[in-house]
Order: C-alpha cells, then structure tokens, then sequence
C-alpha cells in the first residue's frame, strides 16, 4: 500500500510541476486527432481537407482557451459543409448556434468534453466516457456527452448520404434539409446511445456517492454493466444496429479508467472508519469518517521518535528552560558575549551530527502525525463549543 501511495505522490507532484506543459499538450493532440477526424470524415472542402490544416490550426488552438478549439471545429464543420450543400450547412449551423447559446455559452470548459465524445466515437471508445465522466464531474456534464453523441450521427449521416446530397443540388434544399433532419431524428441507435449515456452516467454518479466501502469501484461496475445492459436492449427494442465491438472495448476501458481514478482521488482507508455520535437539545448525529490514506502518517509503534528525540543532549535542557520561560511570561536575559583569552585558541562550536535520510524520513512522518492530531481536536473542539452556543442562546430566549 505505501508503495501504491508514493507513486500516487509522484504522479501528483509531475503533474504540479509540469502541469501547463500537459495540458497543453493534451490540448494539441486532443485538436490535432479532431481536425483530422473531420477531414477524413466530412472533408467536401479539398483545401481545408489536408494535414498541414489541422497541424496549423491545432497549434494555434494550443495557445489560446480550450472554447477556442471548439469553435475551430465548428468553423471547420461549416466550412465543408458549405462546399457539400447550402441545405446542410444550415441545419449544421442552427445544431451548433442552439447547442452554444444554451449549453457552451455558460458551461465553456464543457466543449472539450463534445469534441472527446466525438473522438472517442472514432477509436470505438464512447462507452467508457460515460462511467469515468461520472466519477469526476457533476450532471451537467452529461449533456456535453449527449451533445457529442448527437455531433458525431450528424457527421455520420452527411458522410454515408454524401452522394445523394450533391446529386440533389441547389434546387432540392427543402428535401436535403428534411432528409437530413429525419436521418438524425429518427437514428434509431442514436437513441439506444443516449439512453445508455444517460442511465450509465447517472447510475454512476449516484452510486460512487454512496457511503459505502469501495464506493468508486462499485460504481465503476455497476455504470458499466448498466450502459452496456441498456444500449444493447436498446438497440433489440427500437431496431437499430448494436455494435458489440465497441461495447467490450469500451467497458473494458472504462473499467481500467474508473479503478485508475479510485486509486488517485478516492484513496481512503476503509478499515479505520470511525462511527461517531453526538447530539444538543435537538437532534442526534451519526457521523461515519474514514480517514484518508497518506504516506509515512501511521500510528506511532515502538521505535518511532519524535522530533525532540532527534535533538542533541545538550539541547534538550535549553529547550525546556525555553518552555517554562515561555509559560511563566518571563523575558530572556540579554546574553553577554565572551571574549576569548589572548593566547588561547577559541574552542570550536561542536556541531550537530547529520541526520540520516531514514531519520529525516522518520521528522517528516512524527511531524505529520502531530499536524493530523492537532487538526482532529480542533474538529472536536469546534463542534463542542458549537453545540455550547446552541445551548446558551436556547437558554437566553
């Protein structure tokens, strides 16, 4: 477990150090991977169809917002649909124009999840992000992921019915336009995705809140068999075509994904619950806490030493005539200066032994126990004399 713990450490403290890095870099392949997914799906526009577009734009994106990289793949959208037909691009504008002024326009930092959704479509990946969204993020990010869902049926139906599209040509608009609203519309598997989506994610969300032992593990796999289970009932009910190959992928990824998760952000140690009890003129209250687990912070075991331990013999005196000066209120008298004999050589200061890396390690973890003592007093101290205030105002009125 300690070792589990120090990686966890190590992983925490690169990414605060280098965390810009990152995340910039995530943001440049997360666009790169989108702009190139358009234009191998959608890329009716020869010129804006080649890679070194999507490497310009992806690292311009990297140096501006996140928000700015969605907009990039609308306009990128729009621009190819512009070179397929008039009738698509205005369904594909008033899709985007809706999903922006009443989503993105007030949950900004949700569009990267759109374009992840979109993306994990592509590598057959899209039932995984329910389950691992579930555990770090709250509901509303689950209309990102709808909105995703719906994006990529969009792209997938202008690209299967391309062909027909431009044979139309600019005279039949109405009917692109109605047989484009109708192909989405009516996707019988993209309903079956989104009630998957839907019930995964909020079977997920729910459970990893519960106060139960290994919460986010549960959670994990009880969203994963949901979002298989209703995807594939789904699909039988309504009709549409299941593919089994992207469920077993994604449920396998999004297992590795929710354990990966439980053991960075929800380490906590199950065995030391504590059930308290306490109450005032009102109420009773039962508190369940479960420590988290830190490295080097244990319960002190023969052996252990303190940081007074560490001190030198002829230190420990002059600490504890500090102390009971300090107690007492009195000031220390100004020490004179001793002037060395002529003659005589001064004696050298005798200094102090180097510590160990163990004994050093051994400082830190005395030091955190104490800082954990000091704060659960404090809690305890804080809720008694919360619960005093109570009872004096109770008695003044």
């Amino acid at each position: 477990m300690e070792n589990k713990i120090s990686i966890q450490e190590r992983i925490q403290t690169f990414y605060s150090k280098h965390s810009i890095i990152v995340d910039k870099i995530a943001q440049f392949v997360l666009a790169f991977v989108t702009f190139t997914m358009i234009n191998k799906n959608i890329g009716f526009m020869h010129a804006g169809s080649k890679s070194v577009v999507a490497i310009g734009l992806a690292i311009i994106c990297t140096f501006f917002p996140p928000v700015i990289t969605v907009l990039a793949a609308t306009a990128l959208i729009l621009a190819h649909m512009y070179a397929l037909s008039l009738g698509t691009l205005a369904v594909t504008a008033v899709a985007f124009i809706i999903m922006y002024v009443f989503y993105l326009r007030l949950t900004p930092k949700m569009g990267m999840l759109i374009l992840l959704t979109a993306v994990a479509f592509v590598f057959k990946l899209p039932f995984a992000l329910p389950v691992i969204v579930a555990l770090m993020t709250p509901p509303a990010a689950l209309i990102a992921i709808l909105l995703g869902a719906v994006s990529y049926y969009m792209m997938a139906y202008v690209k299967g019915a391309a062909t027909v599209i431009q044979s139309a040509g600019a005279d039949g608009m109405m009917t692109q336009i109605s047989a484009y609203i109708k192909g989405v519309a009516f996707n019988k598997t993209l309903w079956a995705v989104i009630a998957a989506f839907t019930i995964a994610y909020l079977v997920t969300y729910v459970v990893r809140r519960l106060p139960i032992p290994h919460a986010w593990k549960v959670a994990t796999v009880v969203g994963v068999i949901a979002d298989a289970g209703v995807y594939v009932v789904g699909c039988s009910t309504l009709g549409g075509d299941a593919n089994m190959t992207m469920v077993a992928l994604g449920s396998v990824v999004a297992v590795i994904g929710g354990l990966f998760l439980d053991f960075m952000f929800f380490n906590i140690d199950f065995q030391k619950a504590e059930s308290l009890q306490f109450e005032d003129d009102e109420y009773y209250y039962y508190v369940k806490a479960v420590p988290k687990l830190h490295p080097n912070v244990a319960p002190l075991e023969d052996g252990d030493f303190l940081d007074e331990d560490l001190e030198d013999e002829d230190e420990r005196p002059k600490r504890k005539k500090k102390k009971a000066r300090d107690a007492s209120g009195e000031q220390e008298a100004p020490r004179k200066k001793k002037r060395p004999e002529q003659g005589n050589s001064q004696t050298p200061k005798k200094r102090k032994k180097p510590l160990t890396p163990e004994e050093k390690e051994r400082r830190r973890a005395a030091r955190a126990r104490r800082e954990a003592q000091r704060a659960k007093e404090e809690d305890v101290n804080q809720v008694l004399l919360t619960q005093s205030l109570k009872k004096d105002l109770d008695m003044n009125e």
